[in-house]
């Protein structure tokens, strides 16, 4: 398997397949408890939520962040600031629930792969302030508001993205 851009995934070079492989071992798993009845006297969508957030706890979160994954995209006020973080495009969470759990079937592992590297573990570069005021927007918004990879909510929230002069695409 190879990241975009090509650069190989192996278990040689970083066990990256290995936390790919058993991360989809246990979003397969999740899938199912997702979709069965909840526990008794606990709420669906209440249970809906603790497993979508056992995927994102750890599981999700712990997935390789490659260098591969940043989309070149820089706000203007982090070239001016030391003060930068790797924002994912995507909320998380609600992420994972609308492409990997609110649907029929789960996805193949490589869906699952293609996806992270595509949408979810796709990041620009943000100042910690403005990656802060992102969250806020998107809870007076509906759950479809994350689908477009951030655009309204950087415009909403005055984040401007041009492209990183020190970034080159391999």
């Amino acid at each position: 398997m190879k990241w975009p851009g090509g650069e190989e995934l192996n278990e040689t070079t970083h066990r990256q397949i290995s936390n790919f492989r058993a991360s989809y071992r246990l979003y397969v798993i999740l899938f199912s408890s997702y979709h069965e009845s909840p526990p008794k006297d606990v709420d669906k969508e209440y249970w809906k939520n603790k497993v979508v957030s056992a995927f994102n706890g750890q599981v999700y979160f712990n997935l390789p962040n490659n260098p591969v994954l940043y989309t070149g995209l820089i706000s203007r006020k982090s070239l001016e600031s030391n003060d930068r973080t790797d924002e994912h495009r995507y909320p998380r969470k609600e992420w994972a629930q609308w492409r990997l759990f609110d649907i029929e079937n789960p996805v193949t592992f490589e869906k699952f792969f293609s996806l992270y590297c595509e949408e979810g573990g796709s990041y620009n570069i943000t100042t910690n302030k403005e990656n802060r005021a992102l969250p806020g927007w998107y809870k007076k918004q509906p759950k479809e508001a994350i689908r477009d990879g951030g655009k309204a909510a950087y415009k909403a929230c005055g984040i401007i993205l041009v492209e990183d002069p020190d970034f080159t695409k391999s």
